[in-house]
């Protein structure tokens, strides 16, 4: 599997992800309860910066996959 391809799939779970906790936030949004507000700010804000940090990881990792996918064989650190 080339990077291209293995950050594509990562962002595309990141995406579902972000918006999971949007439509988590969304529902909460009609919800009139004061469940409703730690739901929105647990659950919702939870999924969100599950997919933001996801994402950050994606990049970090894909970087340095390709970076030894790079490098000759006896150079690796």
């Amino acid at each position: 599997m080339n990077a291209r391809s293995a950050i594509e799939r990562r962002l595309q779970i990141c995406g579902v992800i972000l918006i999971a906790g949007l439509l988590v936030e969304g529902i909460c949004l009609l919800w009139s309860r004061p469940l409703a507000f730690v739901v929105l700010a647990g659950f919702g804000g939870g999924l969100i910066a599950a997919g933001v940090l996801y994402f950050l990881y994606s990049l970090l990792v894909v970087e340095r996959e390709g970076r030894a996918a790079n490098s000759p064989a006896g150079n690796e650190k």
